[in-house]
């Protein structure tokens, strides 16, 4: 018995060995071919066991040159999409990057030997991408399960200002990832670290004269970057872009030397952009032009004295008379003169028509420029203007800010879009410098359902529901309601199909209030085993299922804004019943008082109340409490859906 428990333990350990017995190097092995899992994460279906790429400017030619390597394993049939590649390549201005080599070649075994299928030139096709990109895509011929594929290529580049970046992380797991950056002094990269993950290697040498040109020559930094078993990126719930997380490094051109001794800086400070925009920029014109719209405001609204209402008023004025086009134009192509005429424009142009009238009538007034939540995170290490891609106004009102946005109809005084919510802009101000401005959302957010329900002798269960929500969590039902009101309340009841649905009204709610609020009457039969009741009292639930199902999340979890939610109920149980049992009170705390669960549940002879309270205190939270967020929502989604009030008929 002791000899078959010790066979057991050195299979499995051969096993587990076996799994990550994977070669960190190109050359495939038979190893690498024979074994089909990946022990670090079951639900891969490819892997790259080993890729690195080598970037370095050609002594005779002067073009960047990087030659990459990978080798990739096929876990199974749902990993075939990735057993081809495409490649794109940039061209601009008559200049053009071009690949070169292309070598591959797949790996299987057949009949125990392997068997090896090199790519073909008649496998590989370019397609046109856009005006600036070309795609070079091929497919790896003879790809199976447990198929090995390794290929390489270089990448031929005139485009110097365009170091190539490299991607650490994918959509598939990584063994071993490394990149090496040959950089001449001649020219100068900021240089930045995108991404949670940590390098295992982060190494600096020096090469003299690596580069020469006549009698003069330059000196390299070749930078050596690894990381190993790094995670596939998974998308999940309250996250940004994923550009904002996948781990990377990426290269802006800062200087340029020539052999000549002339010195061209390419990345400038702040105080030299601030003077482009206010020049040199569409958008910086604009905003200057004050005589725009010196009678564009009705007299009603021009006559208001207090600051607050003239400056609501002139929002309210922007918001109503002109239409957002869907576009966003933030730089280029503004014209307040067009938008004025055709009552229609781009983001650029209808916040910055708020802002000249903010403006005109005495209104402390600034712009703010941002990058939304798709677009990803700005780079605060150095100015670049193409992160930014859009433009709101912070009003100060007896030193108050407000942020402002008129392009939506359903927003009110002091909210912008939660695309906005990206953390951080750039306030313009055309006296002093610019200076970074953090967008936070102070107020919280609020969903809350109110019940008193009876259940009579009949097993019929009805009663009142009032439904308060305010702030972001208000935007989309005002939206459907005012948009088409008899559609949201049939929408509404359909999500519901057990309950049925009476006297449904909306109260206290305007198009551009900050809450919506509805009251209504249910009526439900619960479940009836016998002589036994089984009541869910949760009729109405936030969260339907846990939305962190990750192992380990290696990026934020952003919601945007802080937010609660509530239930309270109350439960007036017949007499003919005896209540058998009710659920379990609980409370549970984030970290750092981050948040909190609380759910509480107490009878009173035949009486049931019950309260329910979910706090989330942060709008952004590091992933060190992703196991807690996660623990917390099991529990969350548990209370919700298992949460029974047993009732006993009397004898």
């Amino acid at each position: 018995m002791k000899k078959l428990t010790l066979l057991l333990v050195l299979i499995f350990i051969n096993a587990n060995a076996q799994s990550n017995d994977y070669a960190a190097t190109y050359e495939v092995t038979r190893p690498d071919i024979e074994q089909n899992i990946y022990s670090k994460d079951s639900t891969a279906s490819a892997l790259v066991i080993y890729e690195k790429g080598n970037s370095f400017v050609d002594n005779s030619t002067f073009r960047l040159n990087t030659k990459i390597t990978r080798k990739l394993k096929i876990l199974n049939r749902n990993g075939f999409k990735y057993a081809e590649a495409s490649i794109l390549i940039y061209n601009n201005k008559g200049k053009k990057e071009k690949i070169e080599d292309i070598d591959a070649t797949v790996y299987n075994i057949e009949n125990d030997k392997v068997v090896t299928t090199k790519l073909e030139k008649s496998d590989i096709f370019e397609e046109k991408y856009n005006d600036n990109y070309t795609l070079i895509k091929f497919a790896f011929p003879n790809v199976k399960e447990g198929s090995v594929i390794s290929y390489s290529y270089t990448l031929d580049s005139p485009f110097m200002y365009k170091y190539k970046s490299w991607d650490f992380q994918g959509e598939i797991p990584k063994l071993h990832s490394e990149y090496i950056a040959s950089i001449p002094g001649n020219w100068e990269y900021n240089i930045k670290l995108v991404g949670g993950q940590k390098l295992s290697v982060n190494k600096v040498n020096y090469e003299l004269k690596c580069l020469v040109s006549g009698s003069a020559s330059s000196n390299c930094t070749v930078s050596r970057y690894l990381m190993k078993n790094v995670p596939a990126f998974i998308d999940e719930d309250y996250m940004t872009t994923r550009n904002n997380y996948l781990a990377r490094i990426e290269y802006e051109l800062k200087t340029v030397r020539g052999f000549d001794g002339s010195v061209e800086d390419i990345t400038k400070s702040w105080k030299t952009i601030d003077n482009e925009i206010k020049r040199d920029l569409e958008l910086g014109k604009e905003l200057q032009k004050q005589s725009r719209v010196k009678d564009v405001l009705p007299d009603d609204i021009a006559l208001l004295k207090n600051p607050l209402d003239k400056a609501k008023a002139i929002f309210e004025y922007v918001q109503t008379n002109y239409s957002w086009n869907e576009e966003y134009n933030l730089f280029d192509n503004i014209s307040v003169k067009q938008l004025l005429s055709e009552k229609s424009g781009s983001v650029g142009e209808i916040n910055t028509l708020l802002y000249l009238l903010l403006k005109e009538h005495e209104i402390d007034v600034s712009p703010i420029i941002l990058s939304t939540r798709n677009n990803g995170l700005v780079t605060q290490i150095y100015p670049v203007l193409s992160d930014f891609n859009y433009l709101i106004v912070k009003a100060t009102i007896d030193e108050k800010p407000y942020l402002l946005d008129a392009t939506e109809d359903f927003y009110f005084f002091g909210q912008i879009p939660f695309r906005c919510l990206n953390q951080y802009g750039r306030e313009l101000s055309f006296k002093n410098n610019s200076s970074w401005y953090n967008i936070n959302v102070d107020d919280m957010s609020l969903k809350a359902y109110s019940y008193e329900l009876n259940l009579d002798a009949t097993n019929m269960l009805k009663g009142n529901v009032t439904y308060k929500s305010n702030g972001y969590h208000s935007l989309s039902s005002r939206e459907a309601y005012f948009n088409n009101p008899t559609a949201y309340t049939e929408a509404f009841k359909n999500t519901y199909s057990a309950l049925v649905f009476s006297d449904f009204n909306v109260v206290d709610t305007e198009k551009k209030d900050d809450s919506f609020n509805a009251n209504f009457n249910i009526q439900t039969t619960p479940d009836v085993v016998g002589e036994t009741v089984y009541l869910n009292p949760f009729l109405f639930k936030f969260f339907n299922e846990n939305p962190f199902k990750l192992q380990e999340r290696s990026y934020p979890i952003d919601f945007g804004y802080k937010d609660a939610y509530i239930y309270t109920i109350k439960i007036n149980i017949d007499d003919s019943y005896k209540i058998s049992e009710i659920p379990e009170s609980t409370s549970l705390k984030l970290p750092e008082n981050k948040g909190s669960l609380l759910f509480s549940a107490q009878q009173n002879e035949n009486v049931i109340t019950m309260y329910f309270k979910l706090t989330f205190n942060e709008p952004i939270y590091d992933p060190i409490f992703y196991d807690a967020l996660k623990t917390l929502m099991t529990n969350v989604v548990d209370i919700q859906n298992n949460s029974l009030i047993v009732l006993d008929k009397k004898e």
